[in-house]
């Protein structure tokens, strides 16, 4: 019988096909068509009273964003829905929300998926975000503002 050999050592080459048939529903069961897309890493989950307004401060810090740089995200859960209105010029596509956070509230955007979240995310809900902090400065006013790169209805 002849060997195949691979980084690991040799092995019957008349093996090799059963290993490659195991292989593939082994990484079936971990990898399934149910699972995003996209995994976004997050760099920490914040309680309430973690987000507020010094929290700026603490993100410039990381500056400057970019490639290889990305700006930090955050998870943070129990956020109460205080308002929520669906934005945009032709097609209500942005998902827009003032979010409670203890004593804190907070404005918040979720940019081009507000459509999907239009029967899910009413006020009074509570809701899991995962988010950067970022400004947004609209006609010479500079505000803090939460970009939503989640959100997920929480059982109240």
């Amino acid at each position: 019988m002849a060997a195949m050999q691979t980084p690991w050592g040799s092995m019957l080459r008349q093996l090799w096909d059963q290993l490659i048939d195991r292989l593939e529903i082994e990484v079936g069961f971990i990898r399934s068509d149910d699972m995003p897309d996209e995994v976004i890493a997050i760099d920490a989950e914040l309680p309430h009273e973690y987000i507020a307004p010094d929290i700026l401060a603490i993100v410039d810090l990381f500056e400057p964003y970019g490639t290889g740089n990305e700006p930090l995200v955050f998870l943070s859960q129990g956020l109460k829905v205080i308002d929520s209105s669906f934005v945009g010029k032709k097609e209500p596509k942005h998902l827009k929300a003032m979010l409670g956070a203890g004593k804190n509230k907070w404005p918040a955007i979720l940019w081009n998926d507000g459509e999907n979240y239009m029967e899910e995310i009413k006020a009074g809900d509570t809701v899991g975000l995962v988010y950067s902090v970022s400004r947004n400065l609209y006609r010479g006013v500079e505000t803090p503002q939460l970009v939503i790169k989640e959100i997920v209805k929480m059982a109240s």
